[in-house]
């Protein structure tokens, strides 16, 4: 018998929200219908007195939980509450619980080894850090394909592109963006604020955009910039969306060149030895195809087969 196979996120627009489920008959849903302020409320004092109150707030997938045989969980805090109520009410379902982000920016792991649950991180460093299991990042192509599908030739506007909230790494991107104006390049960056960056007044942000929208920006870009933040090591998406997209990649993640999909001619690492010749010559190879038996591991599918036996 096929399992059936659950799989709960923070948003409808999380990352995590898959688009590419329904063709493989996995239901993805939100924790909650909608978190407003009393659902908020009623998370902090149940992560403050160690109650469950939050279960009486889930979304219509608690009615028909006894249908799966395993559920997938995005790491967050109302997850925690989330794998104790699955734990008491149906003890034979498997929890998985996937960090898609470094865990210092997520709840604490230690919350979940509590529970009876199996938890996976797209960090290696982390993975051994925390002794997680290690699944590679994954990417829906849905919407990459339906972008690709209105793409041509002459849509192509940009050398280089970076869509992204700043997470801190503002001084990095602009420090960057010079180099990238002496190698002449036609570069778009669209950066969101975040929090921490109130202190910059002489910088002035966009808006955040849709998914859809940030797909369709990259596809007129000859390259997109993969910048990490402090701490991180794992693959982000932007390698992924380049990978499917065929477009090159520029990134400051050193140890990219150790993954199975990296091609010189593809990928270009940023260091502090980079010059303006570097960047053209890497500009001008031809991108190199990437085999099937390596690309479907980063898809949809090959990232719930990889948790799933």
């Amino acid at each position: 018998m096929k399992k059936k196979i659950l799989i709960l996120t923070v948003s409808k627009k999380a990352a995590t929200y898959s688009k590419d489920a329904s063709m493989y008959g996995i239901q993805v849903d939100t924790i909650f219908k909608r978190k407003n302020i009393l659902i908020k409320s009623i998370c902090k004092v149940d992560r403050l007195l160690g109650t469950n109150l939050a279960r009486l707030f889930f979304n219509t997938w608690k009615n028909i939980l006894n249908e799966y045989q395993d559920v997938i969980l995005v790491a967050h805090p109302d997850s925690v509450q989330v794998t104790q109520y699955i734990n008491h009410t149906y003890p034979k379902i498997k929890v998985h619980i996937w960090y898609n982000n470094p865990v210092n920016k997520e709840v604490n792991p230690a919350k979940f080894k509590e529970t009876d649950s199996t938890i996976y991180s797209f960090d290696l460093k982390d993975s051994q850090k925390y002794n997680l299991q290690y699944v590679n990042q994954y990417i829906d192509l849905k919407p990459i394909r339906e972008v690709l599908d209105k793409q041509n030739d002459t849509n192509v506007l940009y050398d280089l592109i970076f869509i992204g909230r700043s997470k801190g790494r503002l001084p990095q991107l602009l420090k960057y963006k010079k180099l990238f104006d002496g190698a002449q390049f036609k570069t778009y960056y669209h950066i969101v604020a975040s929090d921490e960056d109130r202190f910059y007044q002489d910088y002035t942000f966009e808006n955040e955009i849709s998914y859809q929208k940030m797909l369709m920006l990259q596809s007129q870009s000859r390259a997109i910039l993969d910048v990490l933040q402090d701490g991180q090591y794992g693959t982000t998406l932007r390698p992924l969306e380049a990978l499917f997209m065929k477009k090159k990649l520029i990134t400051n993640n050193v140890n990219i060149d150790k993954e199975d999909f990296y091609h010189p001619n593809n990928i270009y690492i940023l260091t502090e030895r980079t010059t303006i010749q570097d960047l053209i010559e890497f500009m001008e190879l031809d991108f190199q195809k990437i085999h099937r038996n390596i690309t479907e591991k980063y898809t949809f599918k090959g990232w719930v087969d990889c948790i799933v036996k």
